[in-house]
């Protein structure tokens, strides 16, 4: 069994930070500037950031409880960001389509997050591990 020694070698995060750099994209074509624009563009930068961000930093600490609490937060976030993109298109700020590739993306990085976190919780844990085991 290999061991992931990185959190950049996991797939969910690399989804993670493919999400937040679309999201940013999408937002330098983006001219208008009023507050309602300011506060969503805001929110779904934080909430799609906070994602990778989390996974990092659960993976940094030093048990595999918190590394869980950590993934969780991540899945917290995906499902923030959700609420936010779908805002998005309803202020006309992104098309349907790219709507639909954003919650397609933050539904397998749901999925993802929910199989990591069960694979940590059956996983005997070990003096001084790395929480991430791999096949």
């Amino acid at each position: 069994m290999a061991t992931i020694r990185n959190y950049r070698e996991l797939k969910v995060w690399q989804v993670a930070e493919e999400v937040f750099d679309l999201i940013c994209e999408d937002f330098q074509n983006i001219s208008k500037n009023d507050s309602l624009i300011w506060t969503i563009k805001d929110q779904v930068i934080r909430s799609s950031g906070s994602i990778g961000a989390n996974i990092a930093e659960g993976f940094a600490r030093q048990t595999k409880k918190e590394f869980i609490q950590f993934l969780n937060i991540a899945r917290d976030s995906a499902a923030e960001s959700e609420v936010w993109i779908t805002r998005m298109r309803k202020q006309n700020l992104i098309p349907s389509d790219r709507e639909k590739i954003y919650l397609e993306k933050l539904t397998i990085i749901a999925k993802m997050l929910n199989a990591l976190i069960r694979s940590l919780r059956t996983a005997p844990s070990k003096p001084n591990h790395n929480p991430c085991p791999t096949k």
